[in-house]
């Protein structure tokens, strides 16, 4: 029972930072800068969003004071948004399904060892699933920004990534190591 508990355990450690880095890269690629005369204003880079995204769409906002997208960017990344958008959203949404499933195993209390780990083979099928949707997405958006604007996203990433580790540091000092 441990053995599966350790293995889930790597796979939701594996299944968040990726989710969140992909949805991420996704906003720092799409936000527009500040409002200059080449750049566009973050509304118009909401706009390229569906409707029911309001954590999409405020990072982009947060992201859009960091990067400087020209027009023909931001025009190149919506395209490459809407492209992708649909693939991404079942994927994350699949991964959502299947640890919800994970957690109603556990929870039922009646899970035995091969019931856990098909739950937790279905949670590491939907992060693979996962990290390949997005990695498609960050790979056809990193064509469109120059190399300094690559740079700021590398930042901003390093920044996020170091800010959830502390989080996650925090929380097991606090709490004891994640489950």
């Amino acid at each position: 029972m441990r053995r599966i508990a350790r293995g889930m355990n790597k796979t939701l450690r594996f299944l968040i930072p990726v989710a969140c880095v992909g949805a991420f890269s996704a906003a720092a690629v799409f936000a527009a800068g500040k409002k200059t005369p080449d750049t566009v204003s973050v509304p118009a880079v909401s706009a390229a969003l569906p409707e029911g995204r309001p954590l999409m769409k405020f990072a982009l906002r947060r992201v859009a004071d960091e990067l400087d997208l020209t027009e023909a960017q931001l025009i190149a990344a919506k395209e490459i948004i809407r492209q992708h958008y649909g693939e991404v959203h079942v994927a994350l949404d699949n991964a959502r399904a299947v640890r919800a499933e994970l957690r109603g195993v556990i929870r039922s209390g009646k899970a035995d060892d091969a019931s856990l780990a098909a739950a937790a083979d279905k949670v590491a099928a939907a992060a693979r699933e996962v990290a390949v949707t997005t990695a498609r997405l960050r790979a056809d958006l990193q064509l469109v920004l120059d190399d300094e604007q690559r740079a700021k996203i590398e930042m901003l990433e390093a920044r996020w990534h170091k800010r959830v580790d502390d989080l996650r540091e925090a929380l097991a000092e606090e709490f004891g190591p994640a489950v």
